[in-house]
């Protein structure tokens, strides 16, 4: 999906907001999508992503985030910079931690992080469930999350803790 605009000098110019690229093998995000200042949502699910480029994190007007069902073992600092960000979809990867902070997702409506190799949730991501991300659209079930110190509600009914 792309808008039409115009820079001072009343040029036309193209920007991308919305990018679908589902079930097609895309094994790397490249760097370049940072210059994409225009981007609200993408959306790469059902690839083979294992990495996800720190300049994701200049994205702005990132609204919506989904990259189920890939091969992501981390994810950059800088997604807790998507202030915009409402929804984000990481479910189906092999992360095993979320080292980025959660502060200043204010906008965070859903979040789904299920069925990864988590053992513990961030304190800032607990924070936030309390005040502003409701509990009924943050899915963690599947994850190595065995004590309740560790999993914000304590509800670890549905953890695999073997």
């Amino acid at each position: 999906v792309r808008s039409d605009s115009t820079n001072e000098y009343d040029q036309h110019i193209l920007r991308i907001k919305k990018i679908e690229w589902n079930d097609n093998n895309i094994s790397k995000i490249p760097q370049q999508i940072g210059f994409l200042d225009s981007l609200n949502w993408l959306e790469l699910e059902n690839n083979l992503i294992d990495t996800i480029p720190g300049v994701i994190g200049g994205l702005t007007k990132l609204e919506y985030l989904q990259l189920y069902n890939n091969k992501l073992a981390r994810v950059p600092a800088g997604i807790g910079n998507l202030t915009k960000l409402r929804e984000l979809y990481l479910h189906n990867n092999v992360l095993d931690t979320l080292s980025f902070s959660f502060e200043a997702l204010t906008s965070l409506e859903i979040f789904w992080v299920q069925k990864n190799n988590l053992t513990s949730l961030p304190s800032s991501l607990c924070d936030l469930i309390d005040t502003s991300l409701p509990v009924s659209a943050f899915y963690y079930y599947e994850n190595k999350i065995c004590t309740s110190e560790k999993s914000c509600s304590g509800n670890i009914s549905e953890q695999n803790c073997n």
